[in-house]
C-alpha cells in the first residue's frame, strides 16, 4: 500500500496531472450520479406501483444530476489545492468529499443534520464521489501519488 498514500503526495504531483486527467476523473465521479438516480427512480417507481410510476419518477433523475455537479466541482478544486500543497492522498480526498457533502447540504440546500447520525449519513454521501475521483486520478497517473 506504499503507492496508496493516505495524506502525503509528492510536491510535483500537480505537474504530472493534466487537464484531461482531471476531466476524466470528474466524468467518472459524475457518472455515479445518473446511475444512482436511475436506480432510485426505478426503486421508487416499483414501490409506488409499477412501470408507469418508474417513468413518473424519472424527472427526479434530472434534479439529482443538476444538484450534484456543484459539490463535485468544489471537491475537485479542493483536491487540486491539496495536491499542490503535497497533501493529496486518499484519506484527504475522502475527508474532502465528506466535508463538501456536509457543507453543500447545509448551506446550499438548507438541510441541517438533526443529530450526529444524520450528520454522518450526509457526510457518507460524499465518500463514493471522492473515492472514485481520487482512484481515477491515481490510476491514470500513478507517479503522482507515490512517494
Amino acid at each position: 500500500m506504499r503507492s496508496w498514500p493516505p495524506n502525503k503526495t509528492p510536491n510535483e504531483a500537480r505537474k504530472l496531472l493534466q487537464t484531461r486527467h482531471w476531466a476524466f476523473a470528474l466524468s467518472a465521479a459524475f457518472a455515479i450520479v445518473p446511475l444512482c438516480g436511475l436506480l432510485l427512480a426505478i426503486a421508487i417507481g416499483l414501490l409506488l406501483g409499477g412501470i408507469r410510476s418508474v417513468f413518473a419518477a424519472l424527472p427526479m433523475l434530472y434534479l439529482v444530476v443538476v444538484l450534484s455537479l456543484p459539490p463535485l466541482l468544489l471537491g475537485g478544486v479542493i483536491l487540486e489545492v491539496a495536491l499542490r500543497l503535497g497533501h493529496g492522498g486518499w484519506a484527504i480526498a475522502l475527508l474532502t468529499g465528506a466535508l463538501v457533502a456536509l457543507v453543500y447540504f447545509r448551506l446550499l440546500l438548507g438541510i441541517s443534520p438533526r443529530n450526529m447520525f444524520h450528520g454522518i449519513l450526509i457526510a457518507v454521501l460524499g465518500l463514493p464521489y471522492a473515492g472514485v475521483f481520487w482512484l481515477t486520478l491515481r490510476n491514470q497517473v500513478p507517479k503522482a501519488f507515490t512517494r
